[in-house]
């Protein structure tokens, strides 16, 4: 079996704008290069327009009739428990990203995550995307299950500085096991270099308090601007407040 190994690279440029004395919210330019294959990726800032097509545009390859022959983004539904999907028409006169069954296609939106499938034999690309610099905490809805979910800032951060074990106004947050990954609320990424996951759980046995990964040994991961992530919630439903980082 031929394994698709997608690549993903990060650079990301920060302008301040000023109008006469008063400073402006900073303006961000980010820019994502996807390959053939799988890559989940997430918006770093507050996008002006959150549609596909202005956010992504024709940054992909579409195709004039078929979505199966398109490039495709999927976005996770956490209430229907499926995938969303959409994809991008060439054909004069209809240009445009539309859904899987050709109606309205979903909006690229910020804190959460989605996956940018190249298909084979298509050609990788650079995605640009612009937006503001999130000036206030970034608050998350993170249900039971499965979340698509990233917080949309342009500043990588530590898991422990990142908010996930505050409690949120009813008591809630990302919750770990005295010694079981598999009990324990987790953490996926998707690693491009071994097209697989890379899973982090929270320990909460006394002298051992920490993140770990799945093979228990310590995690040093930290949450990357651009990077998709899944947060997998096995015990109780929380909103997280993502703490500005910078």
């Amino acid at each position: 079996m031929k394994i698709l190994i997608a690549a993903l690279v990060l650079t990301v440029f920060v302008v301040p704008f000023a109008f006469g004395e008063v400073y402006s919210n900073m303006v961000g330019l980010y820019k994502i290069d996807v390959s053939n294959g799988r890559n989940l990726v997430s918006m770093p800032f507050l996008p002006f327009s959150a549609s596909l097509d202005d956010v992504i545009g024709d940054a992909l390859t579409g195709h004039d009739y078929s979505n199966a022959l398109s490039d495709n983004i999927e976005r996770w539904d956490p209430v229907g428990k499926t995938y969303e999907r959409a994809w991008y028409c060439t054909q004069p006169g209809y240009e445009g990203w539309y859904s899987w069954n050709f109606g309205t296609a979903f909006d690229f939106n910020p804190d959460e995550s989605y996956w940018i499938n190249i298909v084979l034999g298509h050609p990788g690309t650079t995605i640009t995307l612009l937006g503001e610099v999130s000036q206030v905490d970034r608050v998350i809805n993170v249900g039971l299950q499965r979340n698509m979910v990233a917080p949309s800032f342009p500043k990588e951060m530590s898991l422990d500085d990142s908010g996930l074990l505050d409690p949120d106004i009813n008591g809630k947050h990302f919750t770990g096991h005295d010694y079981s990954a598999a009990l324990s609320d987790r953490i996926e990424w998707w690693d491009n270099a071994t097209a697989s996951y890379i899973k982090i759980w929270y320990s909460t046995y006394t002298g051992y308090e920490g993140w770990y990964n799945w093979d228990s040994s310590p995690a040093t991961k930290k949450i990357v601007p651009g990077e998709g992530m899944w947060i997998i919630v096995n015990n109780e439903a929380f909103i997280w407040t993502s703490p500005i980082p910078y």
